[in-house]
């Protein structure tokens, strides 16, 4: 029995607020939530963007980080074999361990920019797929102001057929007196 009657009030409150609404306020309500989703959507695809750009830069540097590498494990290997040539074994050993030390950066480096190119090409299409939602979004925004414009006019509509009808029962009450008409007159 309360439940029943609690969905009978909710029902009512509904009804009677729906009721009360404005129409003109409601269009221009269900326009402004278009907007702010619009804007909302706007700033996460200028979010996935920066991303993109910030993964840009850090392939760059990750790119310098590697031929650094690989020049300096280079120059290592190089000096390693001019040691040899010298005859210095402490040289040789010396070279070689610092080869093998920046070979080993050479190689987390590399591993470095495949993850980030990796990312890259994510960050890519997530930028599309944005670019593409704020378009399509904003296409449903300028739908729904052609929508409110032709729903404003129906309400502008609406309102003077009111005033019309309301004038032409307020000319047709003034018309009956308690005099008798000719027709009545008439008719007798």
């Amino acid at each position: 029995m309360l439940k029943r009657l609690w969905g009978y009030l909710k029902t009512l409150f509904r009804v009677k607020t729906e009721g009360a609404m404005n129409p003109e306020i409601e269009i221009e309500q269900a326009i402004q939530e278009a907007r702010d989703q619009d804007q909302a959507l706007r700033n996460q695809a200028a979010k996935v963007i920066a991303h993109r750009t910030k993964l840009e830069s850090r392939i760059e540097d990750a790119a310098d980080d590697v031929g650094e590498a690989r020049e300096m494990a280079k120059q290592a290997l190089l000096r390693a074999e001019k040691a040899g040539a010298d005859g210095d074994p402490a040289g040789v050993e010396r070279w070689t361990n610092s080869a093998s030390t920046l070979a080993m950066k050479l190689h987390a480096s590399e591993n470095n920019l495949v993850g980030l190119k990796e990312q890259y090409a994510i960050a890519l299409e997530q930028a599309e797929e944005a670019k593409g939602a704020v378009q399509q979004n904003a296409m449903r925004v300028e739908e729904l102001a052609a929508k409110r414009i032709e729903l404003l006019g129906q309400l502008e509509q609406a309102k003077m057929q009111e005033t019309v009808n309301s004038a032409v029962e307020s000319m047709s009450a003034s018309m009956e007196t308690d005099a008798p008409s000719l027709d009545k007159v008439e008719a007798k």
